[in-house]
């Protein structure tokens, strides 16, 4: 019983950690990923002046047997605290992941001279220097910022101005796109990893879909109304199964916390005072009564401070991103070359909005592939290596974590665009239909490596 209440405390703060907006909950302690030096990489690290004056930590990252010209990418990260290698900060215990560092240096093994930088007010591992500044990081400033950080890296001599990519995730994906609208004819094409088609909609799907998506999955007959007995045998899942496992976190995350538990591993009924069960019949209703409220924290997100706390963004921010574009409305008159790579499983924007997007710019003949990977979140982490650290809360030692199949096609598509002829339009069928499913072995062997008997 110890060891089931432990996995169950690390699950909660899991939970919350994946439930709520873009960006990682603040801790106090991390395990980090320990990474040794690579001779093959030559990271040289600068300092990046923006538009306004201020500065921030950078790093340029070449192939060290030769000096170029090489075909270059920039990379333009997600939201919240993380860092120029995807790290931010981590409940304690827990090994922080470096995706960003991983993605990069796979390219640079094959070739590609890459750029990387903090975003403002932010500093190695996430932590927050400048909070006047950080607070400050709109979708406008956040495209000036971006587009500063291309003119310097265009102006190294090591690169090769005719072939130049940016590499977008979540939240960079649609600052890429705006980037890119200001160097025409400069850039080859874009990566966009966990891509935001529309800020609206992925606030949307956060606070409200992806709750509903979850409580009718554990609604076993399907009347709409959700039991205590229901819930109880929900969280008991097989929680090896991605799928599984994120449904487990966002019940637990935005369901559970009006039920109460009256012994380990069951749910019992409404807790006193919460205001929910409308009609008194000590069941949830899906639409009657859970939806509502989720509709709630949704019109009123910008004001509660535990959500902006825990997305690492100031309201001013959030509420400029709700405002901004929508990723279509760049795209198409853009007309660059897309590479997509999104979850199966995704928990911060549904897979759909993206096949809807890939299909819209493969009909308007703008060569487009969309791959999409089962098991794996939104940032590439294999959710079953997820599971397994809930079951080891020891120091770790990680090797690589986001499975090389997604390595490899970036890579793949880069080289491709590279080729002679690249430049021509294609209408790619694959749109919005590619699956990759060799994930899972690497996700075993994470596994295996990870748990220590």
């Amino acid at each position: 019983m110890g060891k089931g209440s432990r996995v169950t405390t690390v699950l909660i703060v899991l939970a919350f950690l994946l439930a709520l907006l873009p960006g990682f909950v603040r801790a106090q302690t991390a395990t980090p990923v320990v990474s040794t030096g690579d001779p093959a990489i030559n990271r040289q690290s600068l300092t990046l002046k923006f538009d306004d004056g201020f500065t921030t930590k950078a790093e340029i990252d070449a192939p060290s047997n030769a000096t170029g010209p090489f075909p270059a990418v920039l990379l333009l990260g997600g939201s919240g605290q993380t860092d120029m290698d995807g790290e931010g900060p981590t409940p304690a215990g827990f090994p922080a992941f470096a995706n960003y560092r991983e993605m990069l240096d796979n390219l640079v093994r094959r070739g590609f001279i890459v750029y990387k930088f903090n975003k403002r007010g932010l500093d190695t591992g996430g932590q927050i220097i400048d909070q006047a500044q950080s607070d400050r990081r709109t979708n406008d400033v956040l495209v000036q910022d971006g587009s500063a950080a291309l003119r310097q890296f265009l102006a190294d001599a090591r690169v090769d101005k005719g072939k130049v990519f940016l590499l977008g995730h979540s939240q960079g994906t649609l600052i890429a796109a705006q980037v890119a609208r200001k160097f025409p004819g400069q850039l080859k094409g874009l990566i966009l990893t966990g891509t935001i088609t529309d800020w609206k909609l992925a606030f949307d799907y956060q606070l409200v879909g992806r709750f509903i998506e979850a409580a009718n999955e554990a609604d076993l007959n399907h009347d709409g109304q959700l039991t205590p007995a229901e819930l109880t045998a929900a969280l008991k899942n097989d929680l090896s199964n991605f799928t599984n496992f994120r449904e487990l976190q966002l019940l637990e995350g935005g369901v559970l916390p009006y039920f109460s538990r009256p012994a380990p591993g069951q749910v019992g009924p409404f807790k006193s005072g919460t205001n929910l069960d409308k009609n008194g019949d000590g069941q949830l209703s899906i639409e009657g009564e859970l939806r509502p409220l989720l509709l709630n924290q949704r019109a009123t997100f910008l004001s509660q401070p535990d959500i902006l706390k825990n997305s690492g963004e100031s309201a001013a921010a959030l509420k400029s991103l709700e405002d901004g574009p929508q990723l279509a409305q760049v795209l198409l008159p853009l007309g660059l070359p897309v590479f997509f790579q999104h979850s199966l499983e995704d928990e911060r924007f549904p897979v759909g909005q993206v096949q809807a997007l890939a299909a819209e710019l493969s009909s308007a003949n703008i060569p487009t592939i969309l791959n999409i990977y089962p098991g794996v979140t939104h940032s590439f982490v294999p959710g079953s290596l997820l599971y397994s650290l809930t079951k080891n809360t020891d120091t770790v030692t990680l090797g690589q974590v986001v499975p090389q199949q997604i390595l490899d096609d970036q890579a793949t598509w880069l080289l491709d665009r590279l080729k002679p002829g690249s430049g021509t339009p294609q209408a790619n069928p694959q749109a919005g239909a590619t699956v990759k499913n060799s994930l899972f072995n690497l996700a075993g062997l994470l596994i295996k490596l990870l748990l220590k008997h």
